[in-house]
């Protein structure tokens, strides 16, 4: 459902704009972890699970066209397939950094500093790429 709605506001938005709004919506939303944590309520974490599952789909819908704008035409295709090897590698590191994390500053202090690391990440994308920069401002 995130996808879907990500996908019929990227245009509106534009593709930076929908990508820091959609990314820090999916910050925010790791914030939503603490209920579960604090309370064990399977209620709590249906909801923080579909609410981070929402909010990173349409982050992802909006992360794919600034991909693809940042491919080079003549190698459009590896471009693309080496950038989203790299997304799909990230998880994989952060698992084995997640435990620890968890086990150092417990389930709350853990999604605390997800939520500030991802936030961290959004004003890097916010800051760090300028108009002309090969990701599209354009709204529709």
């Amino acid at each position: 459902a995130g996808a879907i709605v990500g996908g019929l506001l990227v245009q509106r938005l534009g593709r930076k704009r929908a990508l820091v709004l959609f990314s820090l919506a999916l910050a925010l939303s790791l914030l939503s972890y603490l209920a579960p944590a604090a309370s064990g309520s399977w209620t709590s974490v249906i909801v923080s699970v579909s609410l981070v599952s929402f909010t990173g789909g349409a982050a992802t819908t909006a992360l794919y066209p600034a991909m693809m704008d940042r491919c080079r035409s003549e190698s459009s295709a590896s471009d693309f397939t080496l950038q989203q090897s790299l997304c799909a590698m990230g998880p994989l590191v952060a698992v084995g950094f997640s435990g620890v994390a968890a086990s150092a500053l417990g389930y709350s202090g853990h999604f605390i500093a997800s939520a500030i690391l991802a936030a961290l990440v959004v004003l890097f994308v916010a800051f760090i790429l300028r108009p002309g920069d090969g990701l599209s401002e354009e709204a529709g």
